[in-house]
């Protein structure tokens, strides 16, 4: 303890959003021409890095998706990802 002074790193953590446009509440058997998604992944941060990378997470490893018209699961290292589907119809009941 002499020797090497004592490090309290700030960390802050992973987290992921996702949005969708357009949203809302929308009329049954309305056709939606255009649906976008949008993901985003944060890999958290130590500061300082103390010897590590820096981050608290690896890079994302693949994006799930539920839903009419949509891939399940997109294989991407990438920190973002981008979908979307055409001429949905909007049926009855919840739907997300």
């Amino acid at each position: 303890m002499l020797l090497y002074p004592e490090r309290f790193p700030s960390l802050s953590n992973p987290s992921a959003s996702f949005t969708m446009s357009p949203s809302g509440y929308r009329e049954i058997g309305e056709v939606i021409l255009n649906i976008s998604f949008s993901s985003e992944f944060n890999r958290g941060s130590i500061n300082p890095a103390n010897g590590t990378s820096g981050y608290r997470s690896g890079l994302p490893n693949a994006y799930l998706y539920t839903g009419a018209g949509l891939p399940t699961t997109v294989l991407s290292t990438s920190l973002s990802d981008s979908q979307s589907t055409t001429f949905y119809i909007v049926e009855m009941g919840t739907q997300s």
